[in-house]
């Protein structure tokens, strides 16, 4: 376990979150390890969430600030805490009981390590994920010092908003979220975190992801309004990530940019999507690169051909799903995991 000394403290960013918020802040409560404070920042909502939170009570504190965006809230969060060790909820997401004491504990045993992070149930259209599956990380164990974030990363969803812990002074040093993007952010930090430091991943579910129409601190923005450069600016990552890992990040970056211009194809946004395919650096083009950008030049086809991927996967995901109720599934502990 961590030292009692550092403690966690949790920060929610809220923006117009009333149907959400007390869910949230409920599952930061139940932790098994009880947090030092919650820090709402309630971030220019219009509906009744600050009046829910101040009728929360326990360790939960209220902040109101003008609408910024999803880094400003939680950076305004982080100032508002006073422990070493600090993790992030989205309003509409909800903590497994084990989220905090988990994720201090392997902080702890990797004293290197600068975050950690866990696996995630994620929901949508009332079909439950486990992501990324179990074994497709920590082949040798349930708790793991990654070699190469970038690598895995990648290839898996090992680190999102509520599934992470990070430590405090860590964050400080790179200097917290960027407040210039409203998008992304998340996976900047992750990042430039990764760049300099250690990374813990613990093959556990540690959290609800709640697919949504709402945000967390901002409406969700249209693709076709989302700056190309909405991740990893290359020529400010030079300085950010070591040298021993920078190829990795290239082909992180790059995959990351892929996979925003297929949601920009989804979003029927052709030239958003050229715009993040011409970001991706000069390489042999990958056959996944080809394939998006003859989509790009066909609204008809990629409506078509997306449509169809799309129900494909809908179809996996429920055949996949076990159809259990979610209190049922979070209830029970997987073999072979962490206790």
């Amino acid at each position: 376990m961590t030292n009692s000394q550092e403690g966690v403290s949790i920060v929610i960013a809220a923006y117009n979150a009333e149907q959400f918020i007390r869910r949230a802040i409920e599952s930061v409560l139940r932790q098994d390890m009880a947090v030092r404070e919650i820090v709402v920042v309630d971030d220019g909502s219009r509906d009744q969430t600050a009046d829910i939170v101040r009728k929360s009570g326990g360790p939960v504190k209220l902040v109101r600030q003008e609408n910024r965006g999803p880094g400003a809230a939680r950076n305004r969060g982080v100032r508002e805490c006073s422990s070493e060790l600090v993790g992030f909820v989205d309003a509409d997401d909800e903590l497994l009981p084990d989220m905090t004491a988990i994720l201090a504990a392997a902080l702890a045993e990797h004293p290197s390590a600068g975050a950690a992070s866990g696996a995630h149930y994620y929901v949508r259209d009332g079909v439950t994920n486990r992501r990324p599956p179990p074994r497709r990380v920590t082949a040798g164990g349930a708790v793991q010092l990654l070699p190469n974030f970038f690598e895995v990363a990648r290839r898996h969803d090992i680190a999102i908003v509520g599934s992470t812990l990070v430590r405090r002074r860590v964050f400080e040093e790179i200097g917290g979220f960027r407040e210039d993007i409203r998008f992304a952010e998340d996976l900047d930090l992750w990042t430039r975190i990764a760049g300099r430091h250690g990374w813990v991943f613990v093959d556990r579910p540690l959290m609800v992801y709640h697919h949504s129409a709402a945000s967390s601190s901002t409406l969700r923005t249209p693709e076709s309004a989302k700056p190309v450069a909405f991740l990893l600016d290359e020529r400010r990552l030079v300085a950010e990530v070591r040298p021993e890992l920078w190829r990795s990040c290239r082909r992180y970056r790059r995959d990351m940019l892929l996979r925003q211009a297929r949601v920009a194809l989804v979003q029927r946004s052709l030239p958003q999507a050229w715009r993040l395919l011409a970001a991706i650096p000069p390489a042999p083009a990958s056959l996944e690169w080809a394939a998006t950008a003859a989509l790009a030049r066909s609204q008809w086809m990629a409506s078509l051909v997306l449509g169809v991927t799309g129900l494909a996967r809908r179809v996996a995901r429920r055949v996949r799903s076990t159809h259990e109720p979610m209190e049922q599934r979070l209830k029970r502990p997987e073999q072979g995991m962490v206790t």
